[in-house]
């Protein structure tokens, strides 16, 4: 779920919701920006996947640069704790949670990029990140108990193919 607004000065896209990838030409008088949740991405023409996964926002460089930089409001109460922007380099992954000092790692884009080949891919997952993710290609979502929690899950599985996945799981 997005919100898309388009001027002769700017592009921005307010992401509330699932995941997306941006392929964005670069445009001086008209920047690129992706607000998601607590932090706001600059584009600096690239190639980049944002995910709004439970209460994390996730931004994941596949090619060129882009600069992520806390939401001014969020930045304002938080700080000096979090840094004024952060530029990432191809293959870095964002993993922001509101409250919390964004982390950065290493990812394997093949692995992250799976989505848009119709596949699942899970390593170590928390299973609620899982099940969050398997969620957005059905109409009955699942649901996790509570017992579960802490529960990490790995595998291969084909995007709204919950049967598989609830088999594989149980």
């Amino acid at each position: 779920v997005v919100d898309v607004r388009c001027t002769e000065t700017a592009r921005k896209v307010v992401f509330e919701r699932g995941r997306a990838q941006f392929d964005v030409v670069s445009d001086i008088a008209r920047p690129f920006t992706v607000t998601a949740g607590s932090q706001t991405i600059v584009d600096i023409g690239t190639s980049f996947d944002v995910e709004r996964l439970n209460k994390k926002v996730l931004v994941t460089l596949i090619e060129g640069r882009v600069i992520v930089k806390p939401v001014a409001n969020v930045a304002k109460s938080l700080t000096p704790r979090l840094p004024r922007f952060t530029v990432l380099i191809p293959g870095e992954e964002l993993v922001a949670i509101r409250s919390a000092r964004p982390q950065i790692k290493r990812v394997n884009l093949t692995r992250v990029t799976a989505w848009e080949r119709g596949l699942l891919v899970f390593n170590n997952e928390p299973l609620e990140d899982a099940v969050a993710r398997v969620n957005r290609y059905t109409d009955a979502p699942l649901t996790v108990d509570s017992s579960l929690e802490g529960v990490q899950i790995s595998g291969v599985f084909k995007a709204g193919d919950v049967a598989d996945f609830v088999s594989a799981i149980t």
